[in-house]
């Protein structure tokens, strides 16, 4: 299994389609302010992305894919120019109009474990893909439209499918980031390079097993202090800091599963008794597994 594989598991993905409507006239729409990853799909006709003062407006238009992973300011609007308090704020057009408006397919990438988010952190602030672009648009465009004739013809299960095609969407727009970024620092760059990879995959797989810098630079095929350094560059944190860090969202996860133990759960991801495991995993979160599983239980 990659470890992007592992990761996005861990996370659980949900995705939540929350708008398709058709735009005419003078119009704007803002998503803003949910602390969600959010995104837009042009499917029909064409528009402008505002984005905070001082920056161009961009043109998106049929095809385009924007994302906002972060939640940062913005507005879509027929208009080149910032629109103003007077124009309408997502009000879709009669049906009746919908032949000349423009069409847009609009949710948020909603994740399970809030707490800890390295792929949400790691993608860039503002993602525009273009429909037809290069190569790497091929499957985009071919999942966009998809959605767009899915969102366009009511059948049943339409929602769940419209929502699970969302979640394919996340998987590409992530593989596309990461190949376009391969030469950079970052969590996704450290995921997809030669060396790294190897050791993000022997971690996830192994948990339970004592690792140092010794047996995690052999995976890597490099040198203790070369493999340290390396990956302090790229994700920005030590390897060890990294296993402690996934060994606790695993754990996390795992405390939902009534029917595990304590300490089974503390020797999956490698200690040997509850208090040591308690203690790292008070470090991590503010408060001790017992605490997190009778709130886990009360929300659930």
């Amino acid at each position: 299994m990659d470890a992007l594989t592992d990761v996005l598991r861990l996370l659980h993905l949900r995705t939540n389609i929350f708008l398709h409507s058709s735009f005419c006239g003078v119009w704007a729409v803002d998503t803003s302010g949910q602390k969600k990853a959010a995104f837009h799909v042009v499917a029909h006709g064409d528009c402008w992305l505002h984005l905070t003062s001082g920056d161009a407006p961009l043109p998106l238009q049929a095809g385009d894919l924007l994302v906002l992973p972060r939640d940062r300011p913005h507005r879509i609007s027929s208009l080149a120019t910032p629109p103003g308090p007077d124009v309408p704020l997502n009000q879709p057009s009669p049906e009746n109009d919908a032949a000349h408006s423009t069409s847009l397919i609009c949710g948020y990438f909603e994740f399970e474990s809030r707490a800890w988010n390295p792929i949400i952190e790691a993608l860039p602030e503002v993602i525009i893909l273009r429909g037809g672009e290069n190569a790497d648009a091929k499957p985009m465009d071919t999942l966009i439209r998809l959605m767009v004739d899915e969102a366009e013809h009511a059948q049943s299960g339409g929602d769940v499918m419209l929502d699970r095609l969302g979640d394919a969407l996340f998987i590409l727009v992530v593989r596309t980031v990461m190949r376009r970024t391969a030469v950079d620092g970052g969590y996704l760059a450290a995921l997809a390079d030669r060396n790294l990879g190897p050791a993000f995959r022997a971690m996830h797989a192994e948990p339970s097993r004592p690792w140092t810098l010794d047996t995690l630079g052999r995976a890597a095929g490099m040198s203790r202090s070369a493999f340290a350094s390396r990956f302090h560059q790229k994700v920005g944190m030590t390897p060890l800091n990294y296993l402690t860090r996934w060994r606790m969202q695993l754990a996390r996860a795992w405390l939902n599963d009534p029917g595990l133990a304590m300490i089974d759960i503390a020797e999956r991801i490698g200690y040997t008794s509850e208090a040591a495991f308690s203690r790292a995993y008070k470090r991590e979160f503010g408060l001790t597994p017992g605490t997190s599983r009778r709130s886990a239980r009360r929300s659930g």
